[in-house]
């Protein structure tokens, strides 16, 4: 079984660790309405709730804001609509957009959502492929933040997440409905 850990908390680790923000690490909104295939969809969906929970850490609202939307509109097209529908957790959102902790609450209820919608409704393969997403994300922005500056810790933290590298492979290789494209990323994973 696989069980991710939040986005947030890797969020907190890079921060903690010197991670600062920078837009320009993040994946751009505009490009969520591009992704066709379900694959690139649902990796789509963990890169942005990744980007998603580094502007709330960095306290970003109005971008964080845009993630929430992309996250939306990316998760009617997995299957996914009804934990955004759910306890009027855009409008919470939009009400509480200034106080972090009642973001960060929301967010903790979205990602408790998703993990019992998937579970519930036997989608666990999703599960493992939007994490492989947003664990992507998240090495991406350390390895950036890593390359500017050699003195932050980032690096090390990017070499302990290599644990979770290999429960994503672990996890990659259990999908069902194995093809050419979950081949490619465990493989990438792998890899790296």
């Amino acid at each position: 079984e696989f069980i991710p850990p939040s986005t947030l908390q890797i969020a907190s680790i890079f921060k903690k660790a010197g991670l600062i923000y920078d837009l320009n690490l993040t994946n751009p909104i505009i490009r969520s309405d591009g992704y066709s295939t379900k694959l690139s969809q649902s990796l789509a969906f963990g890169v942005y709730s990744s980007d998603l929970a580094y502007s709330v850490i960095h306290e970003k609202y109005n971008e964080t804001s845009g993630f929430l939307k992309a996250l939306r509109t990316l998760g009617s097209k997995i299957g996914l609509e009804s934990i955004f529908n759910s306890s009027g957790l855009i409008e919470r959102f939009e009400a509480n957009v200034a106080n972090q902790d009642s973001i960060i609450d929301i967010l903790i209820l979205l990602q408790e959502n998703t993990d019992d919608y998937i579970e519930e409704n036997g989608k666990e393969d999703l599960s493992v492929i939007y994490y492989a997403g947003a664990w992507i994300e998240g090495i991406y922005m350390g390895a950036n933040t890593v390359m500017k500056d050699q003195e932050k810790r980032v690096g090390v933290l990017i070499s302990e997440q290599m644990t979770f590298a290999e429960i994503l492979v672990k996890g990659l290789t259990h999908v069902e409905e194995q093809n050419d494209d979950i081949a490619d990323l465990t493989h990438d994973i792998q890899d790296l």
